[in-house]
């Protein structure tokens, strides 16, 4: 075939084909889709590029830039025609403020539906296009202390925690986590860690902005974790595996004695007879030249060294010796002879089933809280008669379990002075159990039948199975009634 014959087939092929074909631009623009669906999703401070959007599996993936700090940036939706964008508010959605919150986002899970205009303002999940939320963090984890004087330093006892600054932090994990403090130079019982959750939520960003450290997370430690005093290392783990090690020590240093299971509520322990007895609280430490202090109503106060300590700093056992007459006492600790806590109740029983009582007073004055009205037995508690709030108090019987129906149980009020006028007042109580602490609760309001004035307070016990009655040595607090 001559070459000539050839190159014009090709120049004819090729001059078919572009009179049957058509440019991209020139061919007809599809219709939108009319369901409804979220076209585009702006968020304040990331890239478009960097929010993807997967119509098939109504997947939102949302890539970080690097280092990103705005914790609930503003949000703007493009969406289809006649359609209207809705929150997932527990197991439904509805027209609400869409508020995206890196802080505390659950990653891959609905958080955004889309639905009709004309739908209802509360819909159902399978009445929504829903959308999940993916968050894809590619910068490196990071995390130290504030770099500046008295923030590298932990106090025990103090409920707000610590604070770390963190880069790179938010990436879909919410508050899934675990920090690892390990004190420098202890034993393998030195490493505590500190997990947190959606529930337990222990480990959260701050919250604080306009910073030169905008990421700031605060740390609070769980109940059950008693740190030592000393330097700590810090690894912080999430839960998609990401994880940073503190360049910086946390120092843990003693804070004040507190007497008391944090966060200030327990039975106060009973001695019986004088016997050792187990006083809880915090930064009860060994080396610490600590005394027990207890002042009874009549004045008398005695002073007792600790037997033995818990190494953590959490209890303390000592007796209160069998010189200690019943009654309630006064109690605080000595640190080198000076007051060192807050003051506290502590019992002591003739018998192991006589009653005490636990603690007595209005709604705004809890007596089972430690506090400087318990150094002063003399300054009254005062009680309103009939008042809404009138009577509130716990009794504690060291006694086998009885039913209520077969229990009669009184106060004796003794008046203060040459007197001595006695007034009792019968109130009820459903289960008296050692076990659960609720039953030994009564609400009950005084009677205007109670002369005003001044008096000392005990409670009287009677099982009427038996006809056996037990008293309780009188309340360390005087009782005014008004």
């Amino acid at each position: 075939m001559p070459y000539s014959f050839y190159f014009q087939a090709v120049l004819l092929f090729l001059g078919i084909t572009l009179i049957t074909c058509k440019r991209d631009s020139d061919k007809a623009t599809p219709e939108p889709s009319t369901n409804p669906r979220i076209l585009r999703m702006r968020l304040e401070g990331i890239p478009d590029n960097n929010v993807r959007i997967d119509q098939e599996k109504h997947e939102i993936t949302i890539t970080l830039p690097d280092n990103y700090t705005i914790r609930r940036p503003q949000v703007v939706f493009t969406l289809t025609p006649n359609s209207r964008v809705l929150s997932k508010i527990g197991e439904s959605y509805e027209a609400a403020l869409i508020n995206f919150d890196f802080g505390n986002l659950r990653a891959n899970t609905p958080l955004v539906g889309v639905a009709a205009e004309s739908s209802a303002q509360q819909l159902p999940a399978n009445e929504v296009v829903e959308y999940k939320i993916k968050i894809v963090q590619p910068g490196k984890l990071a995390i130290r202390l504030i770099p500046e004087a008295g923030f590298n330093t932990y106090t025990i006892g103090d409920r707000d925690g610590f604070i770390l600054v963190g880069e790179n932090f938010y990436d879909g994990s919410d508050n899934t986590a675990q920090l690892i403090l390990t004190r420098k130079g202890g034993s393998e019982g030195d490493r505590f860690i500190i997990s947190s959750s959606e529930r337990e939520q222990y480990i959260v960003d701050a919250g604080v902005t306009n910073t030169q450290y905008p990421v700031q997370i605060r740390v609070r430690l769980p109940d059950k974790i008693a740190l030592l005093p000393g330097e700590y290392t810090l690894e912080l783990k999430k839960a998609n595996d990401r994880s940073a090690v503190s360049p910086d020590l946390l120092v843990v240093k003693k804070g004040l004695i507190t007497l008391g299971t944090f966060p200030n509520y327990i039975i106060p322990q009973c001695s019986l007879n004088g016997n050792e007895v187990t006083i809880e609280g915090l930064n009860l430490f060994e080396d610490s030249k600590l005394e027990v202090e207890l002042k009874h109503l009549d004045g008398t106060i005695l002073r007792r060294k600790p037997l033995r300590f818990n190494r953590s700093g959490t209890a303390l056992i000592f007796a209160p010796g069998a010189d200690a007459k019943p009654g309630h006492y006064m109690m605080r600790v000595l640190e080198n002879g000076q007051a060192a806590s807050t003051c506290y109740r502590l019992a002591v029983t003739k018998t192991d089933d006589q009653p005490y009582i636990t603690n007595f007073g209005n709604s705004n004055s809890k007596t089972y809280l430690p506090s400087n009205d318990f150094c002063n037995p003399e300054n009254p508690l005062y009680i309103i008669r009939n008042a809404a709030d009138g009577g509130r108090f716990q009794l504690f019987l060291q006694t086998a379990p009885m039913s209520g129906g077969n229990v009669l149980t009184s106060l004796k009020l003794v008046s203060v002075g040459q007197s001595r006028q006695v007034v009792e007042i019968p109130f009820q109580v459903e289960v008296y159990n050692r076990a659960v602490l609720d039953h030994f609760t009564a609400y009950f309001q005084f009677p205007t039948s109670v002369p005003a004035g001044q008096y000392r307070m005990s409670v009287v016990v009677t099982d009427k199975s038996t006809d056996r009655t037990s008293e309780s040595e009188p309340f360390e607090r005087v009782i005014e009634v008004r």
